[in-house]
Formats: structure tokens, sequence, C-alpha cells
């Protein structure tokens, strides 16, 4: 069993670098992962790498939650995107992987 196994992730800035390597991390560590990114190739790329391996990652580039992070508002709607997505009961997502771009 993984460290994150069954939390449910968002990652910001998971299409490339340090965002997609954490991405990665989780989902092999048991996490059901969100990828967001302005990148929407980049990030689609990284969630079908993470499915090839075995993991469970969804990649929000090109739809509702595309864009920067940093306003509290765009924070909480995909916060609320991801647990109507993975989340069912639950009202909280569990972590959070933030670039620079992303505060709180």
């Amino acid at each position: 069993m993984g460290q994150v196994e069954g939390k449910i992730a968002i990652v910001t800035g998971g299409a490339s670098g340090i965002g997609a390597a954490c991405a990665a991390t989780l989902a092999r560590e048991g996490a059901k992962v969100v990828i967001t990114d302005l990148d929407d190739a980049g990030g689609q790329a990284v969630a079908d790498k993470i499915g090839r391996a075995g993991g469970e990652a969804f990649s929000s580039s090109g739809r509702q939650l595309r864009g920067k992070l940093a306003r509290s508002d765009r924070r909480h709607r995909a916060t609320l995107w991801t647990i109507g997505r993975y989340g069912g009961q639950r009202r909280h997502r569990d972590l959070m992987r933030g670039d620079r771009n992303v505060a709180g």
C-alpha cells in the first residue's frame, strides 16, 4: 500500500518538470491525481503516462480548471470539481501541490 493510498490530489503545473514528477509520484503511491496546467497537451500526456503505469490521473487542461490557480476562487472551484469527479461523499481534497503561483 502506498503512502497516499486512496487520497485525492490536485497538482498544479503538472504538465512538466517538478509538477509532472509530483503527479507521477503521488499516483504511484496510490493517490487519485488531477493535473492542472496551462499546457493542455503536456497535462494530458502526463495523465496518459500515469494511466499506462497503472495509476489514476485526469488532466483538467482545456476544461473548466484551465488557468493559474493563484486566486482563491479558482482553487475553491478546482477543489469542488475534483470532489465531484473523485470524491463521492467526501467534502475536501486531501492534497494540493502548488507551484509558485498558488498561495494558501
